[in-house]
């Protein structure tokens, strides 16, 4: 029995399948090649033909037209949100432009496949796709504008849900964590309903306390007695302690004194005093005069204490975060009693290191003034030392106190008499700042802590200062009182419309059919 065909039969079955594939190749071509030729040909003028019926129809009865576009393509508008919240990528808006083709690539796939069957009427099916051909135009036109204003909106929604120009699908692939999932909404809760202040974060210096008050004076009556024993005049015990005070960015540093008057001084050297007879007679009496003065002249500002107490009594803890050599701001804490009950906890930098430049017996005294001010008895719930990199506007210790209390940002109020530095951690944050304006000092403190700081044409500083660039606050304040006015916060619905606005307002890139990109500027930011 014959296995396979003869060589005969094998070359008709060839020609044969050969002759089909070429009749199905012209029949597609005829129906969608010649049909899409004479559609294209005729689009134009059917397009502007059935938009200028739609503009008779609007004009004749605009309420009932509008009525039926939106009935009859409000889909368009889900569907575009969907595709832009799904992924809101320049490739993802080519999904958008295929949508609004979708009447086109489905008669273009019902007339292929009719014209597959070799019965097919071939004319007619190129006629009948030609008519859709000419008509896709007005029915992309109709399409586009509903499906891009979803999608608009969709990606203003996912910029709000998932983070600038992220989507879901960023959610599903771990780009975006549930965290910040979570966090993104709490923050959309939060701007349409404001919680009220369940913390208070307050700046010390400047803000609680008048500590130029008693810096002012202890310096100008040590420096006074520094002239009488050394013989050296108040402008050069200004100018070389002042400028050890600018170089450690601290008027409580505790070395400013040995580094300042060694080598004036002679110390150690022959003919010169001792290390120990420095210390007893220079580098003692000076912090004694200081740490006096503290005792004497260190007050807190009006309102400060009542405000602390109305604070405790409804239960808003109030924490210090401070900019201030720990060490001494817990000195000044204890000093004014707000380790009692006022407030719970202080966070404040450790930014203090030992100079390498002097010997032992020089830096002893400088040692003992450190720790024996750490370990000062307070009423604290926690006292933190905090690295010197989260100096304010550096938000690490700002967050650390808002997770030791488990609260959002938006429930967090700060007040500080720096517009950079406490505003400023505020607003990196995401919470809320108050500048306390009252915090500069009188002229009659703030001229002698100016002797303490070099001449501008010394200082390296530029001939023209930069402008500055604050970040938003609430308020300004006169008094520490006054933030009681801003406890509970409401809804600005107009910046919230503006906002809204804002970021409906995407500019269109051509890069990718119709992507879109939507930019923000930081605000800058400058010291004080």
């Amino acid at each position: 029995m014959e296995s396979f065909l003869s060589s005969g039969q094998a070359s008709n079955y060839q020609i044969e399948e050969s002759s089909q594939t070429r009749a199905f190749l012209s029949r597609e071509a005829s129906v969608l090649g010649g049909g899409l030729i004479d559609g294209l040909g005729k689009a134009t003028t059917t397009t502007i033909a059935d938009l200028e019926k739609a503009g008779q129809d609007f004009v004749s009865n605009p309420l009932t037209t509008t009525g039926n576009y939106l009935k009859n393509h409000w889909q368009e508008a889900v569907v575009g949100a969907g595709i832009s919240a799904l992924a809101p990528k320049r490739w993802m808006n080519v999904a958008l432009m295929a949508y609004c083709m979708r009447g086109f690539f489905s008669s273009t796939a019902q007339a292929g496949a009719a014209a597959a069957d070799s019965n097919a009427d071939v004319d007619g099916l190129r006629h009948s796709y030609s008519e859709v051909v000419s008509h896709e135009g007005t029915a992309f036109l109709s399409s586009l504008p509903m499906t891009m204003a979803g999608s608009v909106v969709g990606r203003a929604g996912a910029n709000a849900v998932f983070g600038e120009n992220l989507g879901a699908m960023d959610l599903l692939s771990g780009k975006v964590t549930p965290g910040q999932l979570k966090t993104n909404l709490w923050d959309l809760h939060d701007n349409v309903l404001p919680p009220s202040t369940k913390l208070l974060i307050s700046d010390m210096d400047g803000t609680l306390s008048k500590f130029w008050k008693y810096e002012a004076i202890g310096v100008q009556k040590a420096i006074g007695d520094l002239a009488s024993k050394t013989g050296l005049s108040e402008k050069t015990l200004y100018e070389t302690i002042g400028h050890e005070m600018e170089i450690a960015r601290s008027h409580d540093y505790p070395w400013v004194v040995e580094l300042a008057l060694k080598d004036k001084l002679g110390v150690d050297k022959p003919g010169g005093m001792t290390a120990q007879q420095f210390r007893t007679n220079i580098s003692e009496p000076f912090w004694n005069t200081i740490d006096q003065s503290m005792k004497e002249n260190l007050d807190l500002f009006d309102g400060v204490e009542g405000t602390l107490k109305e604070l405790r009594d409804r239960n808003i803890p109030v924490v210090v975060l401070s900019d201030a050599p720990a060490f001494i701001g817990l000195k000044r804490l204890t000093q004014v009693g707000l380790d009692r009950g006022l407030v719970e906890r202080m966070y404040a930098l450790h930014n203090w290191q030992e100079p390498a430049t002097l010997s032992p017996d020089m830096l002893s005294l400088g040692r003992e003034r450190v720790n024996s001010m750490l370990n000062i008895p307070h009423g604290l719930k926690e006292f933190r030392v905090i690295p010197k990199e989260w100096e304010k506007p550096h938000t690490d210790g700002f967050k650390a106190l808002m997770s030791e209390y488990g609260l959002r940002p938006r429930q967090v109020l700060m007040i500080g008499d720096s517009r950079v530095k406490d505003v400023g951690v505020a607003a990196n944050a995401g919470s809320r700042g108050i500048w306390a304006e009252y915090g500069n000092p009188p002229k009659e403190y703030e001229d002698i802590l100016l002797r303490l700081r070099p001449l501008p044409e010394n200082s390296g500083a530029p001939g023209a200062a930069a402008a500055k660039v604050y970040p938003p606050m609430v308020a300004k304040v006169k008094n520490y009182a006054d933030l009681l006015d801003y406890l509970h916060p409401r809804a600005d619905y107009m910046a919230l419309s503006k906002q809204v606005g804002q970021s409906l307002l995407v500019a269109p890139r051509w890069q990718a059919a119709l992507g879109y990109k939507r930019d923000t500027n930081a605000p800058g930011s400058d010291s004080r």
